[in-house]
């Protein structure tokens, strides 16, 4: 059993492979954001290798070896001149480097930073690595106010799948929680075996308010471009429960 989001990458893309809104959004942008680009929190390449594909010449930066082994194995898979558009290293946020045109820092990744003390050293980071006519685009939850407090327990409906490299057949449900104190929704993705055993990923998601996520910016040095609720534009309100930000340095 394995309870690291990260760990095998093979489940990660049964549970988020489907998704091309972000790819959209973020391809679009290094196209009119030419020069360097990096990604943190690349992965297993679910945004990077399309960005590639479509001819971004991009560098990919992660703390998880596993997935970077797994990215590796998927760009040898690719055609010569889309390989030769991507690069990347192991490590956390903080060692991004270089004096880049955009950087992005899609799917939620602030969240893993567990808290605005290290929020704020790695937005100063990025602010470090970004030129001044630069971008950072970034997407991430705003808090839920149906989530609940701490317990119970919500278990979601038992969806059925199959494992995508043996095919075996798993039963598969999300469990979530509210920890209120510490300002982190738990979110647990659980795969059964036929034979009982399970495997867990948890993502425990360190929450900020809008105005947090502000203040925070602007402290690092950035000044909010643009910003919506999701990735074709929609205004921000009370209700959003999703942020999407464009910040150029200040």
């Amino acid at each position: 059993m394995t309870d690291h989001p990260y760990r095998d990458p093979y489940l990660y893309d049964l549970e988020y492979g489907h998704l091309s809104d972000d790819i959209v959004f973020y391809t679009d942008l290094a196209r009119r954001w030419p020069g360097p680009v990096v990604e943190l929190g690349c992965g297993n390449g679910r945004i990077l290798l399309p960005m590639a594909r479509a001819g971004v010449t991009v560098h990919g930066l992660d703390s998880s070896a596993h997935m970077l082994e797994d990215l590796a194995a998927k760009v040898r898979g690719e055609a010569a001149d889309v390989q030769s558009r991507i690069s990347w290293h192991l490590g956390d946020f903080s060692t991004v480097s270089g004096r880049n045109r955009l950087v992005l820092w899609p799917f939620n990744a602030l969240h893993h930073l567990p808290g605005p003390d290290a929020l704020s050293l790695t937005l100063a980071a990025i602010r470090g690595a970004l030129r001044d006519d630069g971008l950072l685009a970034l997407d991430c939850f705003l808090p839920d106010p149906s989530v609940g407090t701490v317990g119970p327990l919500k278990r979601g409906a038992v969806r059925l799948d199959r494992h995508p490299v043996t095919g075996e057949p798993l039963r598969s449900w999300q469990e979530e929680w509210w920890d209120a104190s510490a300002r982190v929704h738990h979110v647990v993705r659980v795969w059964q075996r036929a034979d009982g055993r399970e495997e867990r990923l948890h993502n425990a998601l360190r929450m900020y308010d809008l105005d947090e996520l502000h203040a925070l910016a602007r402290h690092a040095g950035f000044e909010v471009h643009h910003e919506a609720e999701d990735f074709v534009g929609a205004p921000v309100s009370p209700a959003s429960l999703q942020w999407v930000a464009q910040m150029r340095p200040r």
